[in-house]
């Protein structure tokens, strides 16, 4: 799974970025190499991150490897961060999920 991170202008209200979440969330699952994609609006629950209403977390799950169309995971991120780029606002920042075992 793939974490996204995004933080549009910080005088959006909640309307604002839902839309946003929902144009980016479309435009993720439609990669074949997408299997799921969950998505947050606003701030953290547990409080202990300053971040506000225009924060949007989106976590992608991947398809098995065999179905991608790119040979790595780099080209993939790569790929999916240009075309995120091209929409107005949307800076991204995309990163592994920790996972504790």
């Amino acid at each position: 799974m793939r974490g996204q991170h995004l933080a549009h202008d910080h005088d959006a209200a909640f309307h604002p970025s839902r839309e946003i979440e929902r144009s980016v969330r479309e435009y993720m699952i439609s990669y074949p190499e997408t299997s799921k994609v969950i998505t947050h609006v606003g701030r953290p629950d547990e409080g202990t991150d300053p971040k506000g209403p225009n924060n949007i977390e989106v976590l992608v799950d991947l398809a098995p490897r065999d179905d991608w169309r790119f040979s790595t995971k780099e080209e993939l991120v790569r790929n999916m961060s240009d075309d995120l780029n091209s929409m107005p606002g949307v800076p991204t920042n995309f990163s592994q999920v920790i996972q504790e075992w």
